[in-house]
């Protein structure tokens, strides 16, 4: 070669070298991460999309971003959304290229790409790849040589490693194009194929689409044959059916909870449970088991004896779990796998419920409209003669400490201990000697032989050791703003406010900040370990916090 021509194609090199270092610098939400070590879950919506890879079949979806299922290991690992880089939940299709490893997507006004087939995203804009704000990427494929985009009228053929646009045509200028399936194509096509496969889990195929257990259509809205004959279906309701081809069946999967928008989380062992706002298409409740990501939905307008309301708060007990919503509770037992729905014909009190507490013997109930007692054995009102002194206050949290009930109001934290019985003001509990007017009592949590609660003047601590109290983060580190959640582990402080989460050591004082576009109002939070799970208007967020010092 001509050793100017070979200068200029080094230089050449090592600018497309140099352009696609900087451009992955700016592909995930913080350098500070590894791309997993936030995770978002959401119910998926639509299944838009299939493709195959070297190690993950992808799956993209119109609200859960891009869920991922381990061809060697079969099983559903975390999928990649906005806390991996990608720009919007909504993901009309995505292709593997098998010749070069990247991973495309295609999103409202953007084509995406990684190298590492998880974070660092690129992004090219729809007006460089000459298509309109309102055009949409309807498939994406690849051949030997080249990245070819399926837009509505016009196929769009690219260097399948920068995505740089080499022209448009009317139809593809070249076959063996490898393609990633389609959002709602004919399927026509697969018809034969769906005719000789069965369902399980109660689940049936007429051919044109799916019928659940509970009888309800589910329409086919993509489906990819793999290099192994494994055959993918996804539904328009964000199931995924696994086609085994020697036993001709499929297996359905739910892949996301129900809903994106989370109240509270409660977990116990290796189970998590999940509750929101109740919508029409999303509403009920989720458990997920935490180790296989396997999610189990209860539907509230198909579950028998349960009750369409909005989810508060959660209590997981041994061998039932209780639900405080905005019309009353649900109970789920779990032994029997029965729902019972529980409302003022009990004693429980009227309105919005969000604060459940217990003891041995006892359920307590709190909301807006005052405080009452359920008997655990008959989950039926057994008053404790307190009642009438919380009538119409507004009960904000409820937290048992050995016999010791805390109940948090707007102007007072009262402790009502259930042995004795006594009822008395915080400042009557153990040496107080902290000045200024505390009110605003709105979360409380118990860690290591401390309670902390919230205050408008920051948060206290009381030592149950030697029964002092302490006044441990001002209002001041944190702006003064209102806590929506806040959770302790060891000397971290963890709070969750309307657009963050805020890290506070409670030894000095400093802090760090979340603050990422995909978190939405943190609600309620729960330590496990190095993980802190975070029930936000945005979806259930998973973090290794341990990994940021």
């Amino acid at each position: 070669m001509n050793p100017e021509l070979r200068t200029q194609k080094s230089l050449f090199d090592y600018s497309i070298i140099f352009t696609l270092f900087f451009m992955g610098l700016f592909g995930q939400p913080d350098q500070r991460f590894r791309a997993f070590d936030w995770v978002v879950y959401r119910d998926p919506g639509k299944i838009t999309s299939i493709s195959e890879g070297y190690s993950y079949t992808y799956f993209g979806s119109s609200n859960g971003g891009i869920y991922r299922y381990h061809q060697n290991g079969q099983y559903f690992d975390d999928p990649i959304t906005m806390a991996q880089g990608l720009e919007s939940y909504t993901v009309y299709a995505v292709h593997f290229d098998q010749n070069t490893g990247i991973l495309w997507a295609g999103l409202p006004e953007m084509l995406q790409y990684t190298y590492t087939r998880d974070g660092n995203w690129s992004t090219i804009s729809f007006s460089d790849l000459g298509l309109s704000f309102n055009d949409r990427i309807k498939a994406i494929g690849a051949s030997a040589n080249y990245l070819w985009i399926k837009a509505k009228a016009i196929y769009i053929k690219c260097d399948h490693s920068t995505g740089t646009v080499l022209g448009m045509f009317p139809f593809p200028d070249e076959g063996n194009i490898q393609w990633g399936s389609e959002y709602g194509i004919n399927i026509k096509y697969a018809e034969k194929i769906f005719m000789d496969y069965s369902v399980m889990s109660g689940w049936m195929l007429t051919g044109q689409y799916f019928i659940d257990s509970h009888g309800r259509n589910v329409s086919i809205t993509s489906y990819y044959l793999g290099q192994y004959n494994d055959f993918w279906v996804g539904g328009s309701d964000g199931t995924i059916f696994h086609g085994e081809p020697n036993m001709e069946v499929f297996f359905p999967y739910s892949i996301g909870p129900l809903g994106s928008n989370f109240s509270t989380l409660d977990k116990m062992d290796k189970e998590m449970w999940l509750g929101g706002l109740n919508h029409m298409n999303t509403g009920g409740i989720t458990r997920l088991l935490t180790q296989s990501l396997e999610f189990d939905h209860f539907e509230s307008d198909i579950t028998i004896n349960m009750h369409p309301m909005d989810i508060n708060d959660i209590l997981n007990l041994d061998d039932e779990v209780w639900f405080a919503g905005n019309q009353g509770i649900q109970l789920y037992d779990k032994d029997d796998n029965y729902w019972r729905y529980l409302g003022e014909e009990r004693g429980i009190p009227s309105g919005n419920l969000v604060t459940l507490a217990s003891n041995k013997t006892h359920i307590w109930v709190g909301g807006p409209n005052g405080l009452s007692r359920l008997s655990r054995k008959t989950r039926r009102e057994d008053p404790s003669g307190i009642e009438d002194i919380f009538k119409f206050q507004n009960v904000r949290q409820l937290l048992f400490v050995d016999e010791d009930l805390w109940i948090a109001t707007p102007n007072e934290l009262i402790i009502f201990n259930t042995i004795s019985p006594e009822l008395r003001s915080f400042r009557k509990k153990g040496t107080f000697s902290l000045d200024g007017p505390f009110i605003g009592f709105r979360q409380i949590c118990f860690d290591d032989n401390y309670l902390y609660v919230s205050t408008n003047q920051g948060i206290l601590s009381y030592d149950y050791e030697n029964g002092t109290w302490t006044k441990i983060i001002d209002a001041s580190v944190y702006g003064g703003r209102t806590i929506q959640s806040m959770a302790i582990s060891g000397e971290k402080c963890f709070l969750g406010f309307y657009d963050e989460l805020l890290r506070i050591d409670m030894n000095n004082s400093f802090q760090k900040k979340y603050d990422f576009p995909f978190m939405g109002m943190v609600k309620d939070l729960y330590i496990s370990g190095r993980v802190i799970w975070l029930a936000t208007t945005e979806g259930l967020i998973k973090f290794k916090w341990s990994v940021d010092r």
